[in-house]
């Protein structure tokens, strides 16, 4: 018997913070199904099918505003969780910094790496913070299309044949 596996993420926009911090999430749903050939078909246990899906690397692009300040190293960090609408507890849900982007003058993202993915879940965890490590005495700067990857795991042959949702949600504040 062949089982055909679709799953849909939606991408959802959230902005939190004050008035000066904004951020701006760009990327299309993601459909991934066996028979727009994403995955593999799976037919028959045993062949060495993935249990994963990786996106294109650049999937979502993120830009980040960071407010002027006389401070040194203002920031605004960026979380990211799920909200799950019809999403099985054996699909993991991960996101992962592929680049740097367009810094603004002077800015740096701390606390991410581009080799790791993390682990979204319902909770929001810090994904990233776009910090600046100049005086920015102005209106600040955005540090633009940081690009943002995606991976599904734990497809598999036993994970019955059907539409999963779920929406990824990415919120900005203060450091």
């Amino acid at each position: 018997m062949k089982k055909q596996l679709y799953i849909l993420s939606i991408l959802a926009l959230s902005v939190h913070g004050n008035a000066q911090r904004q951020i701006f999430v760009n990327g299309p749903d993601v459909t991934v199904s066996t028979q727009a050939g994403t995955l593999q078909p799976i037919s028959v246990a045993g062949s060495n099918y993935t249990n994963d899906y990786l996106s294109p690397t650049n999937l979502i692009n993120i830009s980040v505003t960071i407010p002027g300040s006389i401070l040194f190293s203002q920031g605004s960090r960026v979380y990211v969780s799920q909200s799950p609408i019809n999403w099985p507890q054996s699909l993991q849900l991960f996101v992962r910094r592929t680049g740097d982007g367009n810094p603004c003058g002077g800015c740096t993202i701390a606390e991410n790496s581009t080799n790791d993915f993390y682990l979204v879940t319902n909770n929001a965890s810090s994904f990233m913070l776009p910090r600046t490590n100049v005086f920015i005495l102005g209106g600040g700067g955005t540090y633009s299309n940081i690009p943002v990857q995606i991976k599904i795991s734990g497809v598999s042959v036993t994970l019955p044949a059907a539409t999963y949702s779920t929406n990824i949600t990415f919120t900005v504040t203060a450091p």
